[in-house]
């Protein structure tokens, strides 16, 4: 399959709020039709394909490859092991030989890839990546109603990998947060490399909600509180539990040997400058401030869609 340069890849991240389109230098946003997302990030093809048409057509964008951010559940990632003399190929065809014994679950209808880790004396470390196809599908379908031609569905982890640590020698564990409107992605990375993801059910909607109660100010008023606010001290806590958790979780399926420290941590999304959140972060990893980068752009995820190719 020849690469696409990034240049000739539109990247689509659909939200249940927002649908975020990246060309090249330029960035639109609409705003996702109600119902058309439902629980879980499935689009309804049909709905959101007619919404995002008129963007399509109205920027030039019909009939451009197109990178799809998947932004449901049940991905299912593992790390396996296979010779180190193995070429890419051959470690693919190993994995399709393979897959009956690697998925949880039935491989007729499953779409794979995988990314080399890494190497020691004897074995390459292979990130094995899968989904359901009828996870899969709606997406697609949703990008041809609006006039594009899909290339391929990614996942947030590798996206905003692209954007943000490609061009950087980094050693040690590095974090990105995608703070959305009702939920929080923490996507782990050990040397650049994708290891873990996990989703919360805190949101950059949730803090702004919290504050205005307690404080008796309108939601807008709200966002602009610290976190480290005593109002807020519920949300600090849970959203400080629910990171140490998956640092937790990310350090016991990875074995006990792994003990590496985090080196740096990047906070995106629409809420990723929310007040007091790096100090959130910050304690969470034992590592300083200015360790933490912290960026709003709502579009991050879809400019590193736009990067396929230049490196999963």
């Amino acid at each position: 399959m020849l690469l696409l340069s990034q240049k000739k890849l539109v990247g689509i991240d659909i939200g249940q709020k927002m649908t975020k389109i990246a060309y090249k230098n330029k960035e639109f946003a609409v705003e996702t039709p109600e119902g058309s997302v439902g629980r879980g990030g499935t689009p309804n093809p049909s709905i959101l394909g007619e919404r995002l048409k008129q963007v399509v057509s109205e920027n030039g964008l019909a009939k451009k490859f197109a990178v799809i951010s998947y932004n449901g559940q049940g991905v299912f990632t593992k790390v396996i092991q296979v010779p180190k003399k193995l070429k890419l190929s051959e470690v693919n065809n190993y994995i399709q030989l393979q897959k009956d014994n690697i998925l949880p679950f039935g491989t007729e209808d499953s779409v794979m890839d995988f990314i080399q880790l890494g190497s020691d004396d004897n074995h390459q470390n292979i990130l094995v990546l899968a989904l359901k196809q009828k996870s899969v599908h709606p997406y697609y379908e949703a990008v041809k109603i609006a006039g594009l031609r899909p290339k391929v569905v990614d996942i947030p982890a590798l996206a905003l990998k692209r954007k943000y640590f490609d061009k950087e020698n980094l050693e040690g564990l590095q974090l990105i947060v995608d703070v959305g409107e009702r939920s929080t992605n923490i996507h782990i990375y050990k040397e650049k490399q994708f290891r873990f993801s996990r989703s919360i059910t805190v949101g950059g909607a949730d803090f702004g909600a919290v504050a205005s109660a307690a404080k008796e100010m309108t939601a807008k008023e709200g966002k602009e509180v610290p976190l480290t606010s005593p109002a807020l001290a519920d949300v600090f806590y849970h959203l400080q539990r629910e990171l140490n958790r998956s640092i937790e979780y990310f350090r016991y399926r990875s074995g006990k040997q792994e003990l590496t420290s985090f080196t740096l941590a990047y906070i995106t999304g629409g809420y990723g400058k929310t007040p007091g959140l790096d100090e959130v972060f910050a304690q969470s990893l034992d590592i300083p401030l200015e360790s933490i980068i912290s960026d709003d752009s709502k579009y991050s995820l879809a400019q590193g869609l736009t990067m396929w190719g230049d490196g999963k």
